[in-house]
């Protein structure tokens, strides 16, 4: 339950980063200002290591702590459908040129 819950929060903040725009690349539109959203992607990951590292959180979500191995897969498989529209911006980017 831990490592899909830990995949399933990162992948959709990822997701919120790069959804930002349909072109530009999640890297290059980080420079624009959106505390909004920096501030719920913070927020969401304080409550994600909340949840998997304290005790309350672990008692209220019924997660347990992972490895950092566990922890780093979980990071690589939440980069997966990011690495994938970011493969599909840069193609459709060269596209239009």
């Amino acid at each position: 339950m831990s490592a899909v819950l830990t995949t399933a929060f990162l992948s959709r903040l990822w997701h919120a980063l790069s959804a930002r725009s349909e072109s530009l690349s999640i890297f290059s539109s980080l420079l624009q200002t959106n505390r909004g959203l920096y501030y719920t992607v913070f927020g969401t990951f304080l409550f994600l290591y909340g949840s998997l590292y304290t005790g309350i959180g672990n008692s209220l979500t019924k997660t347990t702590p992972l490895d950092q191995s566990l922890f780093l897969t979980c990071i690589g498989l939440s980069l997966i459908p990011v690495v994938m529209v970011e493969g599909y911006k840069l193609v459709a980017r060269d596209q239009v040129k």
